[in-house]
């Protein structure tokens, strides 16, 4: 299908390709667009809220961090990197994570 208009600088060109990218979009997509903006949202409301008394703004982040890592394959790959690269910050992480990862696969088997 093509754009409105072949001029590219036009703003009718910008709109037609959003209209046409929305309505490409299938369910599944559109629910991982939908976690990661979820996500992303929690990771700012977690950070706004870290200032305040007590560790409200802590599992917000958590939760927020693990709702984009779960839907999206650029932040894990980010994180990947992160990890190689600052393991004594992210290693604590890692270890929970590995252990839960053992806990899930011996519970499948059993």
């Amino acid at each position: 299908m093509r754009a409105v208009t072949d001029d590219r600088s036009s703003s009718g060109f910008r709109l037609a390709w959003l209209r046409l990218s929305w309505s490409r979009l299938s369910g599944s997509r559109l629910w991982q667009v939908a976690m990661i903006a979820l996500g992303g949202l929690l990771l700012l409301v977690g950070l706004a809220i870290a200032p305040l008394p007590g560790p409200g703004g802590l599992p917000v982040m958590l939760v927020g961090g693990v709702l984009v890592l779960r839907h999206s394959a650029d932040a894990r790959k980010f994180y990947v990197r992160m990890t190689r690269r600052y393991p004594k910050i992210l290693g604590p992480i890692e270890r929970i994570r590995a252990r839960l990862r053992a806990r899930r696969q011996q519970r499948s088997r059993a």
